[in-house]
């Protein structure tokens, strides 16, 4: 079936108005209370305040102790009802044959495990297939379905002390009583040490090509078809159909359209077709004038033991900085005796810190496995903070990566370095606007007690260009709307401000990795825009969402995605395809309470940023307005963790990306 398909399948339903039951909700506790008691019996809150139940089964009786509230709901007033009961009726069928079934409470997919091992040639270790299984209705187009998608699960079929006996160290692995939880970092260690690295990479190469994971979910489909008898939704509803289409669907439902590359704009605003390290090397970059005349400081701290790699790399890198990026680099060579914390702490201090003329970058060289020690006892993150604090920007480099560096990551580290030292290679494309527009991203990571922590980027301008203003705190979920408050109203004064004071009308559209709440997010932005009700101000909160389950095949997935194929599933939804390597797509919503809605006009801008890169010359799969704020995030969690770095010293630095 050639075209491009998505792995949804619409399902019919021969009535569109269901009776359900409905009570009052009284705590978590006691919906707990009511799905043990009542085993056939689905409970869902919704709305907060009420729980909406029905029958599993047609042979379930509704228990009439409960007192509830039978109302008829309507699939297009209530769509998430309709996906909440298919999706779980669909996932009893699975369950009553055999399959053992989860759902994250905070998720909306099923997980189901198959009984099959898919590694039955690899002793002591089993890879099942894990179904995910949800539902979707799309308001726009009145299609109401299911997508199927797949991933692997890794498990350990020896116990702990017979992963011992076979030579596997298991001092430092996760583990559940007599069970060693099969990680990355325990499965890398158990392949290893069971010469079975190659043989598992074929097999779950195989598993994970787009075209087994396109059969695969085509067999689900096939499977569920057959039946479909089964599925219990209502007395009184049926699934009448289940279907699988390619796109587009009937009356250009999930309609698609190629976006096309962005135009990237160099020194003097000049731009040309082809290969960016050529078009610099010809058109010069944006910020060509900054760098032409000066001469830049660079430090280099380096074991003794790599003095012959590391002058061979700095010959390579100086010219290739001159030759693409036009910019003129004194090296300055700092040789340390040993690879341990103190030789670096030494170097940094009596080399740079307490010299009175300072570097504008420092490159510190070191072993891989320095980088992965404890964060208070590794090289990396000790120079990274003490050279933070002094606002020198640094680029640390493993030297396992320089060994046999080929042009592809020299292009790479010397755009990096161009970026931490204040230049912008290119921007990209230059459409007028009658309004001033600042895209702004909210991201956020995990510190090692799995505590959300929440980093706002900066402010980029609608071409990318990267307003610099000052770092972010870390904020965690407690006091993040008040954070992000303060955050977002001082950044918007140097913004608004920032080249035309006489103007009277801005944009701002909100990049942001969760579902955007009333309690945060909402009223900081309302809070803060009427602060500022002398101008007019319109916005956008748009969530960027790779945890779903939409995946996309271009021909039965025996050929690469394109990309920027932009598929169209309501009215405002967008899934957008950002690398030819990828069978997920980027999913855009545009939150309804926004005053700017226009979600081609958003897909069309996200996909361009994804062109801007300050690592690599490759467009990334993620846009730099959530790349930004997740880097900043992560790195200021960890850093602030080495004795004597302080929030306060990021101050002044906050002309560079010192976090890239």
């Amino acid at each position: 079936m050639n075209g491009t398909f998505l792995n949804f399948f619409e399902c019919k339903l021969d009535n569109n108005l269901m009776e359900v039951y409905s009570i009052d909700y009284m705590g978590n506790e006691n919906l707990e209370y009511l799905r043990k008691k009542y085993p056939d019996i689905f409970f869902y809150r919704f709305d907060g305040n009420k729980i909406y139940y029905w029958k599993k089964k047609n042979n379930s009786d509704i228990p009439i102790d409960l007192k509830g509230i039978c109302v008829r709901l309507a699939l297009d007033d209530y769509p998430q009802i309709f996906r909440v009961i298919l999706i779980n009726s669909i996932a009893e069928v699975f369950k009553n044959n055999g399959a053992s079934i989860y759902k994250d409470r905070h998720s909306s997919t099923f997980e189901i495990e198959s009984n099959n091992n898919v590694t039955k040639t690899i002793e002591g270790l089993e890879v099942k297939k894990i179904l995910l299984l949800d539902s979707y209705y799309s308001k726009e187009n009145k299609i109401l379905g299911i997508t199927l998608a797949f991933k692997t699960k890794n498990i350990f079929k020896w116990t702990s002390k017979e992963l011992s006996q076979h030579g596997i160290d298991i001092q430092d692995l996760s583990t559940d009583n007599e069970k060693i939880f099969c990680n990355k970092k325990a499965l890398t260690r158990f392949l290893e040490c069971t010469n079975n690295t190659e043989q598992y990479k074929k097999i779950i190469w195989k598993i994970n090509s787009f075209n087994e994971q396109y059969k695969t979910i085509i067999k689900t489909y096939d499977y569920i078809k057959q039946h479909l008898s089964e599925i219990y939704i209502s007395d009184n509803i049926h699934i009448s159909s289940i279907s699988l289409n390619n796109l587009p669907y009937r009356e250009n439902a999930f309609n698609m359209e190629n976006l096309q590359t962005p135009n990237h704009y160099y020194y003097l605003d000049k731009t040309q077709k082809g290969k960016y390290n050529d078009a610099l090397k010809e058109l010069k970059p944006y910020t060509y004038e900054i760098f032409s005349t000066n001469k830049i400081k660079c430090a280099v701290i380096c074991p003794k033991k790599y003095e012959g790699t590391e002058e061979v790399f700095s010959v390579r890198l100086k010219r290739k900085l001159k030759e693409v990026f036009y910019v003129n680099v004194e090296f300055i060579k700092f040789y340390i005796d040993d690879l341990n914390i103190e030789d670096y702490k030494n170097s940094v201090y009596e080399s740079i810190i307490n010299k009175a003329e300072k570097p504008d970058l420092v490159i510190v060289i070191l072993e891989e496995k320095q980088k992965k020690l404890n964060v208070k006892q590794s090289p990396y993150y000790y120079c990274k903070a003490k050279l933070i604090g002094q606002g020198i920007p640094s680029q640390e480099i493993l030297i396992e990566r320089i060994k046999d560096i080929n042009d592809f990551i020299l292009n790479n580290i010397s755009l990096n370095i161009y970026a931490k030292i204040g230049g912008t290679a290119w921007t990209i494309e230059k459409i007028e606007r009658e309004k001033q527009e600042f895209i702004i991203g909210i991201s956020s990571c995990y510190d090692k007690f799995q505590n959300k922590i929440f980093g706002v980027s900066q402010i980029f301008e609608y071409n990318g260009n990267y307003i610099v203003t000052d770092c972010t705190p870390l904020t965690n979920m407690n006091d993040y709307e008040e954070a992000f408050e303060r955050y977002l109203e001082s950044t918007l004064k140097n913004a608004l401000f920032r080249e035309n004071e006489n103007k009277k009308e801005f944009r701002l559209i909100f990049h942001i990795n969760k579902a955007p709440s009333n309690k945060y997010e909402i009223k900081a932005i309302n809070n803060v825009l009427n602060k500022f009700k002398e101008y007019n101000v319109s916005y956008a909160i748009v969530h960027l969402n790779y945890n779903h389950n939409f995946r996309v095949f271009n021909n039965e997935g025996k050929e690469n995605n394109r990309n920027g194929l932009y598929i169209n599933i309501d009215e405002n939804k967008t899934l957008l395809t950002l690398s030819d390597k990828s069978i997920n797509p980027l999913l855009i919503d545009v939150d309804n309470r926004s005053t700017f809605k226009d979600k081609d006009y958003i897909t069309k801008q996200i996909y361009w940023f994804c062109h801007l890169s300050f690592r690599s010359f490759i467009p990334s799969k993620r846009t730099v307005t959530m790349q930004y704020p997740y880097l900043i995030s992560r790195l200021t969690n960890e850093i602030k963790q080495i004795d004597g770095w302080d929030y306060e010293l990021l101050k002044g630095i906050g002309d560079k990306l010192w976090f890239l």
